[in-house]
């Protein structure tokens, strides 16, 4: 392992290399317990079994990319026999007697969504061991520490959503595919992310501002058009599929404005993005210019997710936890490399 050193100081931030395994190995069992903490500390507010059927509320139902995986689950013998075993043993206290019952459609959950976060760790794994090499164990750990807080710990309006954790990995997957240039693995992951949530079009502003400064915008816009007219006729046939569904879709200015008025409630509002928000926007000045814009085009879609979003639930902007969970990583290194800087420069 590579050491720095000033004077007679030895400056060494990393882990030692032999403990790198290990290290990946706490981080992908904190994934999984992290996983496992959103689906048996929250309730679902979707019934999985009428969502299965294309029955439930809107724009809950509107989002059918994980119909198939429930359906598939209800038609699996195994999976049934499991989830009863579960659901056994949840009844003995094995997972805690206020948890819900275990379903089949909750198994079938369960299983995408801590196989997504454990993809998201690794993920955040192997791009922070090529960004940022001599702390790249702090990519994946700032996204599990804003997971945990802003959808595992929460106080109220503790709910999950079936769609979460896959929405989370493939728009997270795409917005560092924006961030690295890497225009057919955006589409590659925006394409599939389209039925999962229609918030995946919150994309494209980011797309167009990063091309843009990269001078790429002939290979991206492509990509981001794609994507447009994939999302609209999903969007158009979802609303029109669903138009006689009961609807909870709207602005919740009475929720917003008691939010805001009552203390109670701030360190949940607080909780979003881990409580880092306001370190991330201070920070955006240490930031290469492309991943500031990232920054930029980000804010329509957080202004309109403030919109229509309740703000109990923190848990709503979490779609941005790896692109952020990166982005302060990098200004977290940045920061101390122009401490190391200075730290030389003052040593005889």
């Amino acid at each position: 392992m590579h050491m720095k050193k000033y004077g007679a100081h030895t400056l060494d931030p990393a882990p030692p290399e032999r403990f790198r395994w290990l290290i990946v190995v706490l981080l992908l069992l904190s994934a999984i317990h992290c996983a496992l903490c959103i689906f048996f500390v929250n309730i679902s507010v979707v019934d999985l079994h009428s969502y299965a059927r294309g029955l439930e509320r809107t724009p809950y139902q509107s989002r059918v990319g994980m119909i198939p995986v429930l359906l598939a689950a209800e038609h699996s013998s195994r999976l049934v026999k499991l989830a009863e075993k579960l659901e056994t043993e949840r009844q003995k206290g094995s997972f805690g007697h206020n948890s819900e019952p275990v379903s089949v459609e909750k198994l079938a959950c369960i299983a995408a969504g801590t196989a997504a976060l454990v993809l998201m760790v690794s993920t955040a794994v192997i791009l922070g061991s090529r960004r940022l090499p001599e702390f790249w164990w702090l990519f994946p750990m700032l996204l599990l520490l804003i997971l945990y807080v802003s959808y595992a710990a929460r106080c109220e309006a503790n709910f999950w959503y079936p769609y979460d954790l896959p929405h989370f990995l493939l728009f997270g997957v795409a917005s560092l595919a924006i961030l690295e240039g890497r225009w057919l693995l955006f589409l590659a992951c925006i394409i599939p992310d389209i039925a999962l949530r229609e918030t995946a079009i919150f994309l494209l502003p980011c797309l167009a501002l990063v091309a843009w400064k990269r001078g790429e915008l002939k290979h991206a816009l492509p990509a981001g058009a794609v994507a447009m007219l994939i999302w609209l006729p999903v969007f158009a046939w979802t609303h029109v599929r669903f138009r006689h569904n009961p609807s909870e879709t709207g602005v919740h200015i009475s929720q917003a404005i008691h939010a805001l008025t009552d203390p109670l409630h701030w360190p949940q509002l607080a909780s979003a993005f881990g409580f880092l928000l306001i370190p991330l926007a201070l920070g955006a000045k240490r930031l290469e210019a492309t991943q500031q814009l990232f920054l930029i085009g980000a804010l329509p879609g957080l202004l309109i997710t403030l919109l229509f979003g309740v703000w109990f639930e923190s848990r709503i902007f979490d779609e941005w936890v790896l692109p952020f969970s990166f982005l302060l990583a990098c200004e977290v290194t940045t920061i101390v490399e122009l401490r190391r800087e200075q730290f030389a420069h003052s040593v005889p």
